[in-house]
């Protein structure tokens, strides 16, 4: 059974005072083991900020990491060819596994 912290409303008092931290601490990095290319940072930024800081599991920034670099990947794969499907049958199942 999955327990999960209950969220509270967007409009609520507290969820203003989480989001002025979020923030207030900058952009989100990757985990210190994953190597992420350089030409893989603007899609990580696009992706890591698809949701709340608070939010993200390092679990969770490992597979934006691995969704980033895929993404980057889409871009040098001819469109139509079966590397290029295969990249996005993988980019789809890696973003549905962290929700964004």
């Amino acid at each position: 059974m999955k327990l999960t912290p209950k969220r509270h409303r967007a409009d609520s008092a507290k969820a203003a005072v989480v989001a002025h931290q979020n923030a207030a601490q900058g952009p989100l990095e990757p985990p210190q083991y994953v190597t992420l290319p350089e030409p893989c940072r603007p899609f990580w930024q696009a992706i890591v900020t698809a949701r709340a800081r608070d939010l993200w599991t390092e679990t969770d920034l490992v597979q934006a990491a691995n969704l980033a670099r895929v993404q980057h990947a889409l871009q040098v794969a001819d469109v139509g060819s079966d590397e290029h499907a295969k990249l996005t049958r993988l980019s789809m199942a890696l973003a549905r596994a962290i929700a964004v």
